[in-house]
C-alpha cells in the first residue's frame, strides 16, 4: 500500500466529503475542522487519484506511575464508502503507527469502534470505564458553589491549559491543544462552567453538551480539577442543575467512587427504570493501548516490589502490515530477557534457567500497564506461562488501574 502526507490545499475537500458521507460531521461543521488535519499528523491513501482513506495522529504524553511516556494518539481512522474491504484502514493505520514509532513515540493508544479490529495491530483493551446516569439532585454534597464563569468553545486555550494542569494519575494523558479544540467544536451546544483564581488561571471546570433539551439529559464531557475542594465544588455545581435537569451522564473521575456521593442510588435506579431519565451505571472498555518501544517503556518502569526476571517470547501482529524494506520499525517480535523492579530493563535474547512467558504485544502491554493481572490474561488473552511465573507476575505488577482521563 502506498501512502502520502496530507496536503491541506488539495485534500481537504475530499476528506470532508468522506467525513460527511459516513456521518462523522454535519455539513456546516466541515470547514471549521480543517485545522484538525493540518495541525495533526495526517496521512492518506489514494484510489483513482483521490484520497479515500485518512489516518490522523497526534503526539502527547501518558503517565506511567511517576514517569512520562511519549504517547502517540491515533485520533481518527476514516475510509470512504467506496473504498471498503480494501484493507486500507488497517494498512494505513499500521503505517501511521510505524511513522510515529520511528519519530520517538514509546506507546500508542486509540479509542476503538468495536472490540477486535485493532487487536490485529497489536492493541490490548483497556480497563472498564464507568459511565454514570444520575439525577443531579441525588448528589450528596452539602455546600453552596460559588457562581462560576461561562465557558464556550472559543475558550479552548484556557480550557486546554486547565486540563494539562489537572490532577493526574497513572495512565492519564495530555494531548495537544488541537485535541481539546476539536472536542469543543464537534457538538453545537457545548458549554461549560469554571472557576478562575486570582491570577486569572482556570483552576477547575466542567464541560457539557445536550443543553438544547430543557430537562436533559446533559452529557458531561469531562470534569477537570486539581484537588478535593475543587472537585466537590464542581459536584455541588452539577447538583444545583437539579431544579430543572433530571439527568446528567458522566464518566466517573479517576480514583473516585461516585456512589459514595449519591443519595439512595439503588432507589433512584428502581424508580427511574425504563424511563427517559433512568439512573444507572454502565461499564465499558472503549480504549486500547500498545507498547511501541519496549526498551524505553521498561527503563521507565520503577516498581517497589521484589524484582522478577524472566524470558518473554513476544509476537506482534502489526508486522504483517509492514512487510517491506521501507520500515525501520516493524513491531516488537522475538525473544527478550526482562527484569522488573526498582530499576527495570529488557534486552534481546534468551537466558537458560529463567521461566518463559509467551504472549502478544497487546497482552504484554495490558500486564505492564496494570490493566489486568497475569492470571486474568491467561484466561482471556494471548498469554501463557508456567503456574509459578504467572503468580509471581501477579505479585510484581500491582499497579493502580490506569485511567486516561481524556477524550479518545
Amino acid at each position: 500500500m502506498n501512502y502520502r502526507q496530507y496536503n491541506a490545499e488539495t485534500d481537504f475537500e475530499a476528506i470532508k466529503q468522506i467525513y460527511k458521507e459516513i456521518g462523522w460531521v454535519k455539513s456546516e461543521l466541515g470547514d471549521r475542522i480543517e485545522f484538525f488535519f493540518s495541525e495533526s499528523r495526517t496521512i492518506v491513501a489514494d484510489l483513482n487519484n483521490s484520497p479515500e482513506s485518512a489516518v490522523v495522529s497526534s503526539l502527547g504524553h501518558m503517565r506511567y506511575l511517576e514517569e512520562e511516556l511519549e504517547f502517540s494518539s491515533v485520533d481518527a481512522v476514516t475510509t470512504s464508502l467506496i473504498a471498503r474491504r480494501q484493507k486500507l484502514a488497517a494498512n494505513l493505520t499500521a503505517a501511521k503507527i510505524a511513522l510515529d514509532a520511528q519519530d520517538g513515540a514509546e506507546i500508542c493508544g486509540l479509542g476503538m469502534f468495536e472490540q477486535g479490529f485493532y487487536n490485529q495491530l497489536g492493541f490490548g483493551t483497556g480497563p472498564y470505564e464507568h459511565k454514570l446516569f444520575i439525577s443531579p439532585s441525588s448528589i450528596n454534597v452539602d455546600l453552596d458553589p460559588n457562581p462560576p464563569i461561562r465557558l464556550k468553545g472559543s475558550d479552548y486555550e484556557i480550557i486546554h491549559k486547565s486540563l494539562v494542569n489537572r490532577r493526574r494519575q497513572h495512565g492519564s494523558l495530555n494531548l495537544p491543544i488541537s485535541s481539546t479544540r476539536l472536542e469543543l467544536m464537534i457538538e453545537e451546544d457545548t458549554m461549560g462552567f469554571g472557576y478562575m483564581d486570582g491570577s486569572n488561571d482556570l483552576t477547575h471546570h466542567v464541560m457539557l453538551f445536550g443543553t438544547s433539551t430543557e430537562n436533559g439529559p446533559y452529557q458531561i464531557m469531562w470534569t477537570c480539577f486539581r484537588d478535593k475542594t475543587q472537585f466537590l465544588e464542581l459536584m455541588a455545581l452539577v447538583k444545583s442543575f437539579g431544579d430543572q435537569v433530571h439527568l446528567v451522564t458522566m464518566l466517573e473521575p479517576p480514583n473516585v467512587n461516585m456512589q459514595d456521593l449519591l443519595i439512595k442510588p439503588f432507589a433512584h435506579q428502581l424508580m427511574t427504570s425504563k424511563s427517559e431519565f433512568q439512573n444507572c451505571n454502565q461499564a465499558n472498555a472503549f480504549w486500547q493501548l500498545r507498547i511501541l518501544d519496549l526498551e524505553k517503556c521498561l527503563s521507565k518502569t520503577h516498581i517497589p516490589n521484589p524484582g522478577i526476571k524472566f524470558n518473554v517470547e513476544i509476537h506482534d501482529p502489526i508486522s504483517k502490515h509492514l512487510d517491506d524494506d521501507h520500515w525501520s520499525w516493524k513491531g516488537i517480535n522475538g525473544q527478550f530477557i526482562v527484569s522488573v523492579g526498582e530499576e527495570s530493563n529488557v534486552k534481546k535474547g534468551y537466558q537458560q534457567n529463567l521461566p518463559v512467558l509467551k504472549c502478544s504485544i497487546g497482552a504484554f502491554t495490558r500486564l505492564w500497564m496494570g490493566i489486568l493481572p497475569a492470571t486474568s490474561l491467561c484466561m482471556t488473552d494471548d498469554f501463557s506461562g508456567d503456574h509459578q511465573l504467572i503468580r509471581d507476575l501477579d505479585d510484581v505488577f500491582r499497579l493502580p488501574t490506569p485511567r486516561i482521563d481524556w477524550v479518545l
